[in-house]
């Protein structure tokens, strides 16, 4: 990021803050924006932002508290200080907040993997070892405090928000296959095994893939469809009082559904999903993230299967171009996306446990579709990072305690295709165990929709400060 944030990126930040504090009028227009040190000393009682127009260099990052902050100003190890009645942010925590929350490392990066993602490798996350923290909300909880210290000083209202009472917990299920057993799979776990086919495993783990493909092939007379385990998952999730979200996905290329939405069986399942009071979502095939008509087309097709309007995205595979795919959600009416989680890597892709939207760096505005950022996808847990059941739930444990301190979303990914006991002996009991201690977390269950209406209950209010030129 070049020079300083600019007004409406810091009414970006104030926007989402706002979830966490109630920023109202007399709060406003005691907060001020400056560009030195000099401006700050004919200041009395404000609240006052330090702005930073250094570039972000990783050399220079300071830790305060075992906290990155990403463009610091000050040598003085403590977020804020109280000097004449002015409560002062030591260094830019706005823009430290603006570059995680926005995807402005996504949007400045070329680098994709084979499957067109942002890699993992590639991110601040990972150079930091800040992935399993939401260090945004980290930045909030003391801009809050600061706030907090200011308003008990000069008596002004001072409330806090919180869209949970505790945590919000999503469980959700891409549908990507229905059939355990079926030609192409084998043939196509083939090729990844000789390189005609991309594979985002080593060579070991692509012939364990082959294998399991196989020996599913030559048992398809003799097994029942693993796959198609519906009532068994609405079991457990109504066990435990949980509804889902399913995302349903169109048959459009190779890497895409190998059943039609118009299948008898599918609309059959779509309707006894609705019943069951499940959302069911778009799963955005490979060629949407980054084509119009492809989304416009799977969403129309299922609007009708489905009988009901679909306002929330997954997009297939976690493919994901900053800002294109949101801007054709966008454009499709998706009222939320949740895809926004590292394929390797569990945790915080941009460092934040709440709903969230991503900016438009070409219009300087927010992309007016809510992230539900995706935690856990259990491909990332026993394909990518090949834990075993204990260190997976240890995994999970450490993200929702994270979560909780900040009353945020966790969101959970379980494909319907993951319960292969063949491939992974022991995966269903785990996957009972771990629904069984998440809801012993007592979280409050939502579905995307539930989730936004909470949004909007919490209100959506705009920030904008005038308070300095941007230049």
């Amino acid at each position: 990021m070049k020079g300083f944030i600019s007004s409406k990126q810091i009414d970006y930040v104030l926007f989402h803050l706002g979830h966490s504090v109630e920023i109202h009028e007399k709060i406003r227009e005691r907060i001020v924006f400056v560009r030195s040190s000099a401006e700050i000393q004919p200041l009395r009682n404000k609240i006052i932002f330090p702005l930073s127009d250094n570039e972000l260099d990783i050399t220079t990052i300071k830790w305060v508290d075992n906290i990155p902050i990403l463009f610091p100003i000050a040598e003085d190890e403590r977020f804020f200080t109280i000097e004449n009645g002015n409560v002062i942010f030591t260094d830019d925590l706005l823009k430290s907040s603006f570059y995680l929350l926005s995807g402005c490392q996504e949007y400045r990066s070329e680098e994709k993997d084979i499957y067109g993602r942002f890699p993992f490798e590639k991110s601040l996350q990972h150079a930091l070892g800040i992935t399993d923290r939401p260090i945004v909300n980290y930045y909030f909880e003391q801009i809050t405090n600061a706030i907090e210290r200011f308003c008990e000083h000069e008596h002004i209202d001072f409330r806090r928000k919180q869209l949970f009472e505790n945590f919000g917990f999503m469980l959700t299920h891409d549908v990507d296959r229905v059939d355990a057993y079926d030609y192409y799979r084998t043939a196509y776990t083939f090729k990844q095994l000789i390189g005609l086919a991309p594979s985002p495993y080593d060579t070991l783990t692509t012939l364990k893939v082959f294998a399991i493909a196989l020996y599913h092939f030559v048992n398809i007379f003799s097994k029942t469809n693993t796959f198609w385990n519906f009532q068994f998952l609405r079991s457990i999730e109504k066990a435990n009082g949980f509804r889902s979200v399913f995302y349903i996905l169109k048959n459009e290329g190779k890497l895409d559904a190998l059943y039609s939405i118009q299948e008898k069986r599918i609309l059959e399942l779509l309707e006894y999903l609705s019943s069951e009071h499940c959302e069911i979502g778009i799963h955005g095939t490979m060629k949407s993230a980054l084509e119009l008509e492809s989304l416009r087309s799977a969403m129309g097709e299922l609007q009708q299967a489905a009988n009901n309007d679909v306002v929330g995205c997954r997009q297939h595979f976690l493919r994901f171009y900053h800002p294109q795919t949101m801007l054709i959600q966008e454009q499709c009416g998706i009222k939320y996306d949740t895809t926004l989680s590292f394929a390797e890597y569990e945790g915080f892709r941009n460092s934040y446990c709440l709903p969230f939207k991503l900016y438009h760096f070409e219009e300087e505005r927010m992309i007016d579709v809510w992230e539900i950022p995706l935690n856990v996808m259990e491909v990332t847990l026993f394909g990518y990072r090949n834990l075993s059941f204990e260190q997976a739930q240890e995994r999970v444990d450490q993200l929702i305690s994270e979560i909780q301190k900040f009353h945020g979303i966790f969101t959970m990914l379980w494909h319907n295709c993951f319960f292969d006991e063949f491939e992974h002996k022991g995966i269903t009991a785990f996957y009972e165990k771990l629904i069984v201690s998440i809801k012993g977390k007592n979280p409050t269950n939502v579905t995307g929709i539930d989730a936004l209406a909470l949004l909007s209950r919490s209100g959506e209010r705009q920030f904008q400060f005038d308070r300095i030129e941007d230049k």
